[in-house]
């Protein structure tokens, strides 16, 4: 057990220190997988991350006008209630996102993300 916590603490530090791609949006242009904003009409978009209690990937496409429909995998190596507890997961959720205001400075959404999953250890 403690030998799986240490390793993904440095396995965790060692994915901070290296720095990531990114790539500027024109103004008109901004749209996010996990904010507010759906995606256009014929956009798609691969959103990940790594951090504590695990590492994610998800793919979002737009479905037609304010509804983004995605697929997301999960790998969990940590519990999401506390550091000091370990244990091991994966999951697959579909979220859906439903555009309801978008404004100069303000975007809301709805999010639903119905899910399946499996765990051992404290979760």
């Amino acid at each position: 057990m403690r030998r799986h916590l240490s390793f993904a603490v440095w396995g965790g530090l060692c994915l901070a220190v290296v720095p990531s791609i990114a790539r500027a949006q024109a103004q008109g242009d901004r749209f996010s997988v996990l904010g507010g904003r759906p995606l256009r009409q014929g956009q798609s978009a691969f959103a990940g991350g790594v951090g504590w209690p695990g590492i994610w990937g998800q793919y979002e496409m737009n479905m037609g006008g304010n509804f983004g429909l995605g697929l997301r995998g999960d790998l969990s190596y940590g519990s999401s209630i506390g550091f000091a507890y370990g244990g091991y997961g994966a999951a697959f959720s579909v979220p859906m996102r439903i555009g309801l205001a978008t404004g100069d400075k303000i975007d809301i959404a709805l999010t639903l993300a119905p899910s399946v999953g499996i765990a051992s250890g404290y979760y």
